[in-house]
């Protein structure tokens, strides 16, 4: 589970430091189905995609408010919109499909 390991000095003091990733973000993308889904329960505040609508790796897909945060949900790669399951104002469930990509 430990990823990374590194050694620094502060006031003549050698620190060594190990990097745990035991609550890694897991992805909202579900590659088998080319679904993207919703990372956490949240409310849909802004849409910036719409059927049909080709899209780049990074590009903000919608943003969502959860736990008094708003969040970007990005796309994780180049690709075509093909199906909008959500809209805005629209209480989403975690892992409840938002959108379908398909790669061009």
């Amino acid at each position: 589970m430990e990823k990374n390991i590194e050694i620094m000095t502060a006031d003549e003091v050698i620190y060594e430091t190990h990097e745990f990733f035991k609550y890694e973000r897991k992805s909202s993308y579900n590659r088998s189905k080319n679904l993207i889904e919703a990372p956490l329960p949240a409310l849909i505040v802004e849409m910036n995609v719409k059927k049909g609508q080709k899209v780049k790796k990074g590009e903000i897909l919608l943003k969502y408010e959860a736990m008094k945060m708003y969040n970007p949900l990005l796309s994780p790669k180049d690709g075509t919109v093909e199906e909008v399951f959500v809209k805005v104002g629209e209480k989403v469930k975690k892992q409840q499909t938002l959108l379908k990509l398909m790669k061009d």
